[in-house]
């Protein structure tokens, strides 16, 4: 259990996305203890190819949003779809990144139904 949905936004995300990290290079992957810590995951995305992007929205939450730019900073490609004026997500700019960054997707994230929008 998380103490609320950013605790547990941030534990996905980062969890799923390390995990295909290193799982997905056969590497052995132990379970992690609620403080995640993965020092030397950009030097390890250097060395190997990698499953190292990870697709959201530009208007996720900000518990998402942080996270992937947490995630950035550690070596991860992060693509920030854009919204029409709306608010809706553009659904064709997600195909078209899947599509030039084939084979490389960790993650994609993005919600079903805005909290602050309404939008679904």
């Amino acid at each position: 259990f998380t103490s609320g949905g950013s605790e547990s936004n941030n534990y996905a995300i980062k969890g799923a996305a390390l995990c295909i990290l290193l799982i997905g290079h056969g590497d052995t992957f132990h379970a992690f203890t609620i403080t995640i810590s993965f020092p030397s995951s950009s030097s390890y995305m250097k060395q190997h190819h990698k499953r190292d992007v990870i697709i959201t929205a530009s208007i996720e939450h900000p518990a998402v949003i942080e996270t992937c730019r947490f995630l950035e900073k550690d070596g991860f490609r992060v693509v920030y779809a854009p919204c029409d004026a709306e608010g809706f997500v553009d659904v064709q700019h997600i195909k078209e990144a899947l599509e030039s960054h084939s084979g490389n997707v960790a993650l994609v994230t993005i919600m079903h139904a805005n909290n602050e929008t309404g939008v679904v």
